[in-house]
């Protein structure tokens, strides 16, 4: 799934919008979520932190049939730089 539409299913699944999420995450504008939706890009610590902000997990899945000993290996967002909220 291409990164726009998984951020639009996770909000449409949540019942937010750009702005609740990004208020949720700690961000002060809602640019952290709209500006890498646009240029179909984000840094792997903002988006982690996104991810955190409302129960989601960032994880690696292996490309192709899921075979058995292929599990989803989540990253923490706590080795993260950037990843967890001030505060947190």
């Amino acid at each position: 799934m291409e990164f726009k539409k998984a951020m639009n299913v996770l909000m449409a699944q949540e019942g937010i919008s750009q702005k609740q999420w990004a208020e949720e995450a700690g961000y002060k504008t809602v640019s952290a979520i709209s500006t890498p939706m646009s240029k179909g890009d984000i840094m792997l610590s903002t988006l982690c932190r996104l991810a955190k902000s409302v129960g989601y997990s960032v994880c690696l899945v292996k490309d192709g049939p899921n075979e058995e000993g292929y599990l989803p290996i989540p990253v923490d967002a706590k080795s993260v730089k950037g990843a967890e909220k001030k505060g947190s």
